[in-house]
């Protein structure tokens, strides 16, 4: 469907493809041309939110059995293990 196509499309999108399909940001890397430092911040901003897709997505597959339900790892129907980090 719609929601998996674009998760696919998300997960296998590079920062160039980025920018050629995205009319703002293009226009952005435009009026970056003359600042190597903004460009490199643009670049980079770009690469952590399609990384974010596909940490997202690598979660999915990990939390969920095959009928899309959430899993524990013992078995237990608990929560699922988290890191502990603060806010998590």
């Amino acid at each position: 469907g719609g929601k998996i196509d674009a998760t696919v499309a998300l997960n296998t999108l590079s920062v160039e493809e980025a920018l050629e399909r995205s009319p703002s940001l293009s226009k952005l890397n435009e009026s970056l041309m003359s600042d190597p430092m903004g460009m490199a911040f643009l670049t980079n901003d770009i690469r952590v939110a399609l990384m974010t897709f596909r940490v997202i997505d690598e979660e999915k597959v990990c939390t969920e059995d095959a009928s899309g339900r959430t899993t524990s790892r013992a078995g237990n129907g608990g929560e699922v293990p988290r890191p502990p980090i603060p806010g998590t």
